[in-house]
């Protein structure tokens, strides 16, 4: 096709769909797993599990409902905590200005 392949009904393709840029003006029901730039983030269809090999910027608030896990430091700005933080190894604040140390 030269230029504009135009379809009025269901449009069935048998091998890869290869585009450039895309528009869509309404949704993208996908039922299998999305994978972006192989690996980099990827949105599993069987439980919706998401993984992202990037950071992750979230402009607003970030909510979760069930536990978290995080693997590395957690930095924060002014936090304020609505129930019991529970920490099991040492306290340190201001580098050595307050130290709890949980063998104690």
């Amino acid at each position: 096709v030269g230029t504009t392949l135009g379809v009025s009904g269901a449009a069935t393709l048998s091998s890869t769909l290869s585009a450039g840029a895309t528009t869509l003006s309404s949704t993208l029901d996908v039922s299998g797993d999305v994978d972006v730039g192989s690996g980099n983030f990827v949105v599993t269809a069987a439980d919706g599990n998401t993984a992202t090999l990037g950071s992750l910027g979230v402009g607003t608030t970030l909510g979760v409902s069930g536990a978290a896990t995080l693997s590395s430091t957690l930095s924060a700005g002014a936090t304020t905590l609505s129930s019991t933080l529970d920490v099991s190894g040492d306290v340190d604040v201001g580098s050595g200005n307050f130290v709890v140390t949980a063998a104690d």
